[in-house]
């Protein structure tokens, strides 16, 4: 059976988000930014979009999320639910596009474990709290807080990922990534460590690999990965 609901992309909304999860990737909020990296306008943050299929069940991991196109103000897409074998997968398609896909969705308790990285780029410090994860579930079209939603803490790969960029002057775009929940999480401190490159860029819209970790109490309790594409250096 295949569930459907639509998904309308609204920057008020999505601005809640970004302030939420502390991404301020100017794409998001300035046309003028949004422009001069050769998109139409301002766009919404990927990671809102793959957010919707956050549910009051826990999320215990997200084998794929994956970005083919830029979602504007105003854009509706139509969001599809279908069971499979090794777990949920929703698409989001605007008319005959689909914009973004989420593959291999299984609810349910944390498992599993992760190696620390062999090399951490950059660390970025977050900080969870109940009125944060109030304004992201807000965004989403929740009336009350839903615990400790997995897509919250997938969503602070953004701003890691984005700190981790201005380093080198350049901008970016959620391209794809992954995420597993290892260990139970609370509200306090969280720190995302980026590393591991997997790939350099090579060549004008190349896309860039990196492995993720969450740190809360000295443990990690999420991991992941991330493909980003550079955007052009920033002024």
């Amino acid at each position: 059976m295949v569930e459907v609901k639509i998904v309308r992309a609204n920057p008020l909304v999505w601005r809640d988000y970004s302030d939420a999860v502390s991404d301020m990737n100017s794409i998001h909020r300035e046309d003028r930014a949004a422009i001069k990296y050769g998109l139409e306008g301002i766009v919404a943050p990927g990671m809102w979009i793959a957010s919707h299929i956050q549910t009051r069940e826990n999320i215990s991991d997200i084998k794929q999320i994956k970005f083919s196109g830029a979602v504007y103000a105003g854009d509706e897409l139509v969001v599809e639910e279908k069971k499979s074998l090794w777990g949920t997968n929703y698409t989001f398609s605007k008319g005959e596009k689909v914009l973004c896909e989420v593959k291999g969705v299984k609810f349910g308790s944390a498992d599993g474990s992760a190696k620390p990285l062999e090399e951490v780029l950059y660390s970025w410090d977050s900080r969870v709290s109940k009125d944060r994860i109030n304004l992201f579930l807000g965004s989403l079209g929740f009336n009350e807080v839903n615990g400790y939603p997995s897509t919250y803490l997938a969503s602070l790969s953004a701003p890691a990922l984005l700190g981790l960029g201005s380093l080198n002057g350049l901008g970016g775009m959620h391209a794809s990534q992954s995420f597993s929940v290892h260990k139970d999480w609370v509200y306090g401190p969280v720190t995302v460590q980026v590393g591991d490159v997997k790939n350099r860029r090579v060549g004008k819209g190349a896309i860039e690999y990196y492995e993720l970790r969450w740190i809360q109490n000295e443990e990690i309790i999420a991991s992941g990965r991330a493909g980003v594409l550079p955007l052009d250096k920033l002024e």
